[in-house]
């Protein structure tokens, strides 16, 4: 068989063949493609070392300058975010890689209290250049001088929610025992074990008979298998921790409910003080300082000063 004959006889087959084979070099080319792209993108956002941009570090913050605008550099687009900083006499452009956020601290303010060297300063926001107990970052938030000891922010700046104080208190309704008595097991703290309330309506029960049982919504299902299961909701009110009233659950059988916490400690960062309080109590700073807890606002809690101006403060870290 001559050439020309075996190609009359295979002819689909070298055209398949060389199909497939086009189609592999052209998935091997743009795969190729790909990882070189991915390559030179990591690369260009590659914080440079300092021998990269020819300055030590002690002297990056003093060759560094602020570029609020895109900028195009060797015919490249640099998509970056802003800072962006250039180092002075290399020419060479590169992100802030080595200068940490501050926050919300702006650099205008930072150039008009201090030498440009401190932004790269770590702990810069904490700082207290000013020996007055608050930190710049307090400072910047008050509009103070944070190098003037005589410029201090509102003391309410350093008050912060510690935490909250939980009563600890616990309720599980096991079901009803008769059509007149219900049963809760009661926790509490310094319990050793969970108390068997028997009750019916309008009973007292708890620490200091704190609860109430009002009244009960009885209601039984059959499940799948069906067996009667106990779907009854009970309805109970319990003392608040102000005495101004009484706050009322529903509990579901084999559900346990918490007491939630009424009561905080809001600490005074200036002087570590802490002071136990609920909504409507005083927190009193010093003599002269007072504030009313309006309402818990976690992880943090509004205040009112004696002069009606509410201050959100935050949850101590």
């Amino acid at each position: 068989m001559n050439v020309r004959a075996w190609f009359e006889q295979h002819y689909e087959r070298v055209i398949f063949g060389a199909g497939m084979s086009t189609t592999v070099v052209i998935v091997l080319m743009v795969a190729r493609a790909h990882l070189a792209f991915e390559a030179g993108f990591q690369e260009s956002a590659r914080c440079p070392d300092d021998d990269a941009i020819g300055i030590e570090s002690s002297d990056l913050a003093l060759a560094v300058h602020r570029l609020d605008e895109p900028i195009v550099w060797s015919g490249e687009h640099l998509f970056v975010s802003a800072p962006m900083w250039e180092a002075r006499g290399s020419g060479k452009l590169f992100a802030g890689c080595e200068i940490e956020s501050h926050g919300p601290i702006s650099y205008q303010w930072i150039e008009t209290h201090f030498d440009v060297s401190v932004v790269a300063d770590l702990l810069f926001a904490s700082r207290d250049p000013d020996a007055d107990r608050f930190t710049n970052l307090e400072e910047f938030l008050s509009g103070t001088n944070p190098v003037e000891s005589a410029s201090v922010p509102p003391r309410v700046i350093k008050l912060c929610l510690a935490r909250m104080v939980s009563p600890g208190i616990s309720l599980i309704y096991r079901g009803q025992v008769d059509p007149k008595t219900w049963h809760i097991h009661v926790r509490s703290p310094g319990m050793e074990r969970t108390e068997d309330c028997l009750l019916s309506m309008g009973k007292k029960f708890g620490p200091e008979e704190a609860f109430r049982f009002e009244s009960a919504e009885s209601r039984r299902v059959l499940n799948a298998h069906g067996a009667p299961v106990d779907q009854s909701v009970l309805l109970v009110s319990y003392q608040k921790v102000d005495n101004l009233g009484r706050s009322q659950v529903r509990l579901v059988v084999n559900q346990p409910w918490e007491m939630p916490a009424e009561e905080g400690v809001i600490r005074d960062r200036y002087d570590g003080a802490e002071y136990q309080t609920q909504v409507g109590g005083l927190v009193a700073i010093g003599d002269d300082l007072v504030f009313t807890l309006e309402e818990w606002r976690p992880p943090g809690a509004v205040l009112r000063d004696q002069g009606g101006r509410r201050h959100v403060i935050p949850g101590c870290e």
